[in-house]
C-alpha cells in the first residue's frame, strides 16, 4: 500500500486594501478569502469593509475600511458604528451617531475623521413586514434610496 505525501500549499499573499473613494459594492465581514473550489477554507482577518474580487475560483474580499475594535477607548462613537482607513486603527475615516428619532423614522448622522457632518442615513418605517427602506442624504448630492428584504 503506498501513501501520497500531499505537499502544503504556499500561504496565499496577504489581500492588499483598495480605496475606499471607488467602492460601489460591499460586505462587512472578516471574511478575506471565502472557500470556492480551488480553496477548501476560508481566511479571516481584520472586521472590515470588504470589496469583493476576482472570479469565482480565486475570489478574494478585499479591506477598504476597517470597523474599530472592541477593545479600543476613547472613540467617538459605538465601535461597530467607527471605521477607520487602516488596519492599525490610527487614521479615523468616519463615524455614525446614535440615533435619533425624528417624525418615526431613525436618522443616523455620519461624520468625517474631524467630526464635521457629512451626511445622514435615514432608516423609513416599513409598509410590509420585514421590509424596510435607508435613504442616504449627503449635501451637493442627489438623495440615494434603497430598499431591503428581512428574513
Amino acid at each position: 500500500m503506498m501513501f501520497r505525501r500531499v505537499a502544503g500549499k504556499a500561504a496565499e499573499p496577504p489581500v492588499e486594501p483598495v480605496a475606499w473613494t471607488d467602492v460601489w459594492e460591499f460586505v462587512v465581514s472578516t471574511v478575506e478569502r471565502p472557500e470556492t473550489p480551488k480553496r477548501r477554507t476560508a481566511t479571516r482577518g481584520a472586521r472590515a469593509i470588504r470589496v469583493p474580487r476576482g472570479g469565482k475560483s480565486d475570489r478574494v474580499f478585499a479591506p477598504c475600511a476597517y470597523v474599530a475594535s472592541r477593545q479600543l477607548t476613547g472613540l467617538p462613537a459605538a465601535p461597530d458604528l467607527t471605521l477607520f482607513e487602516d488596519a492599525a486603527q490610527q487614521r479615523l475615516l468616519c463615524y455614525i451617531a446614535p440615533a435619533q428619532e425624528v417624525d418615526g423614522e431613525r436618522h443616523h448622522v455620519v461624520h468625517d475623521g474631524q467630526g464635521q457632518v457629512i451626511g445622514a442615513v435615514k432608516r423609513i418605517p416599513p409598509k410590509r413586514p420585514f421590509r424596510h427602506t435607508w435613504r442616504i442624504e449627503q449635501p451637493g448630492h442627489p438623495e440615494i434610496t434603497g430598499a431591503q428584504r428581512m428574513g
